[in-house]
């Protein structure tokens, strides 16, 4: 039923969104959480609640790894770009590249050049 769950117009209360998205997380439905995460607007619940949320849930290395992609989508839609590409720099996710080009962070890259150099010398 998430698919029906109105995001405007008429816009519900913000604790239904979050108790939507902490039902993925506790179900580690990790992929889906992240989707609803990219489409939903940032203004419908509370980015930084969610956020600590799935800080709590990093219990072993895949799990961390898939919800530090959520984080990153949170963070990003907070619009703290450096703490996003720290993320996806810490995953040594390809994403950072992505991040890169979409906020035209190219002359703030030169720090992060060795790093970048061991996700993709291209």
């Amino acid at each position: 039923i998430v698919s029906k769950i109105p995001t405007s117009k008429p816009q519900l209360d913000a604790a239904i969104y979050e108790k939507v998205l902490s039902t993925y997380l506790m179900q580690k439905k990790f992929e889906e959480l992240k989707e609803l995460l990219i489409q939903w607007p940032l203004n419908i619940y509370n980015l930084t609640s969610i956020d600590q949320l799935i800080r709590l849930q990093m219990d072993d290395e895949r799990t961390a790894k898939a919800l530090l992609e959520c984080s990153a989508v949170i963070a990003e839609k907070q619009g703290n770009v450096s703490k996003t590409l720290d993320i996806y720099l810490k995953m040594g996710n390809a994403q950072a590249f992505q991040l890169i080009e979409r906020k035209n962070l190219h002359a703030e890259i030169l720090p992060y050049i060795e790093k970048l150099m061991s996700i993709n010398r291209k």
